[in-house]
């Protein structure tokens, strides 16, 4: 942000403790903010704590994952409202003791970009021109699911002896999923590529782009890959189904979807995905068309900035009140 003219302050060390605290109460009260945005639980915690008492007309925290909330009195006492990124987390956030009232749904959106170079994504990863390249770019957590596409791909592969399935990400679950790897046989076709800075290269080096999660609050990679034309396999998991499926006027999905936690599902979507290559053109032309409408960062932004407003209009007519 500092590249864009924002002043930028870092604290080190955690969040909650008491050093962090105290010196974002300094900087709040010398800055005087209409809004406080807390954009995930632990800057809740701390910057929370800093703005207490501090007549703050809007403090604003966003949830972004669906997983339940263990600590529900920080969004109840430390923020005024709470910014949902999906109706699925907004339903996680209800069960978890907060208010409807006091949650706004916001989609997250991403701003449309060059979207690299196919070819020069493919040299990277060595591929031939024959070789079908599925990617799958997510930490490599439980709740990506990583496992269940694993599973998926001995059917797959035994009707698409090319294809080539790359994991771009790093996580706790690499050396297990690497074993899984090797006992079910698929060391030649599955890649584990870590962390890379060259996602934009291997979006459009892919054929196909998969999310096989069994948690997904709302999955920005979806829409990169919409925005990017690679036809997508997903779960309905979390929040992804407001992303692909079927809303408001428009009757038809944008990607071929399965149950979370099912292999054989999987296998079956992965297979009408790469069989149908009419179908795949359709749904990437009407994928691409409904992340640019829907999912982009202007989106976005319009719909915080509403969020703010609202949230200060009656915090300012409260303070004059009193």
């Amino acid at each position: 942000m500092t590249r864009e003219g924002f002043a930028v302050k870092f604290y080190h060390g955690r969040a909650t403790g008491l050093h962090a605290i105290r010196h974002i109460r300094w900087a709040l009260r010398r800055l005087t903010p209409d809004v406080v945005h807390f954009h995930d639980a632990q800057a809740l915690a701390g910057g929370g704590l800093a703005a207490l008492a501090l007549g703050i007309p809007a403090r604003v925290a966003t949830r972004r994952v669906d997983f339940p909330i263990r600590s529900a009195w920080k969004y109840r006492r430390l923020c005024d409202v709470v910014i949902a990124v999906s109706r699925a987390i907004e339903r996680v956030c209800v069960a978890c003791g907060l208010r409807a009232e006091n949650i706004c749904v916001v989609h997250e959106g991403v701003t449309r970009g060059g979207w690299g170079d196919r070819a020069r994504g493919r040299r990277a990863l060595g591929l031939t021109d024959d070789e079908v390249l599925l990617l799958c770019a997510a930490a490599l957590t439980d709740h990506k699911g990583h496992t269940y596409l694993l599973k998926a791909l001995p059917e797959v592969c035994r009707h698409h002896p090319m294809l080539r399935v790359a994991l771009a990400g790093d996580g706790e679950l690499r050396q297990p999923l690497e074993m899984e790897t090797r006992a079910l046989g698929l060391e030649r076709q599955v890649r584990f590529l870590g962390f890379r800075d060259d996602m934009a290269d291997l979006l459009r080096a892919a054929d196909l782009f998969v999310m096989p999660s069994h948690l997904e609050g709302l999955c920005t990679s979806l829409m990169d890959a919409m925005l990017a034309r690679v036809p997508i396999v997903c779960t309905t998991a979390g929040g992804m189904p407001e992303v692909v499926e079927a809303v408001g006027a428009e009757c038809e999905p944008v990607a071929f979807v399965c149950p979370p936690r099912d292999p054989d599902g999987l296998a079956r979507a992965l297979l009408a995905a790469l069989d149908s290559p009419a179908r795949r053109a359709k749904l990437v032309d009407r994928a691409e068309r409904r992340a640019a409408r829907l999912f982009n960062a202007d989106a976005m932004v319009a719909g915080n900035l509403a969020v703010y407003q609202d949230t200060i209009r009656p915090a300012r007519n409260l303070r004059t009140r009193g």
